[in-house]
């Protein structure tokens, strides 16, 4: 057994008679208390340092996503871009069909314009019928600002030949692109 030197003993002693007046278990219960706080305390910090590193992953997933749909919307409003722009080029290039009856009102003038609805017509096609249903051959027609202009023989300049003219209920299907 290991020896106390008098120094050490003469401490011991003046330390005892000085606790005499303190409630030593009272003392002990609340250094036991603190460290069990200190433990929870500590505890808590954990949790709360997890719960921030959880919270800054779900803000780099939603800073990913952002870009993401960023991303996204600028390659649709690309798309929407060339859907503007092809769709102005088609324009020109539609397609449309109709027909129209010469009237008693019509026969009196010597130009008939077919209204296609269309811009700018490329090329067209048109075919005239009689009201028995007789093919007519030898109109003159002529393209102007997305109508066709069908004249009666006489009045087309140039020199242009035929026996076509402008009789009631005839028919006119055209074709206009």
């Amino acid at each position: 057994m290991a020896t106390i030197s008098n120094a050490n003993a003469a401490k011991i002693t003046k330390m005892n008679r000085a606790a005499q007046n303190v409630a030593m278990g009272t003392l002990i219960q609340t250094l036991q208390t603190a460290q069990s706080s200190a433990d929870s305390s500590a505890s808590a910090v954990s949790t709360l340092e997890s719960e921030m590193t959880a919270a800054e992953i779900q803000l780099d997933t939603s800073a990913s996503a952002i870009s993401t749909l960023e991303s996204e919307m600028t390659a649709a409003e690309i798309q929407l871009d060339t859907s503007a722009s092809a769709i102005t080029t088609l324009e020109g290039q539609v397609i449309t069909t109709g027909s129209l009856t010469v009237t008693a009102a019509m026969t009196n003038a010597s130009l008939v314009t077919v209204e296609t609805g269309l811009g700018l017509i490329t090329g067209w096609h048109l075919e005239t019928y009689t009201s028995s249903g007789s093919a007519l051959l030898g109109a003159y027609v002529e393209n102007s600002s997305g109508s066709l202009l069908v004249q009666a023989v006489g009045t087309v300049p140039g020199g242009y030949s035929g026996s076509f003219g402008l009789n009631d209920d005839d028919r006119y299907y055209w074709i206009a692109w």
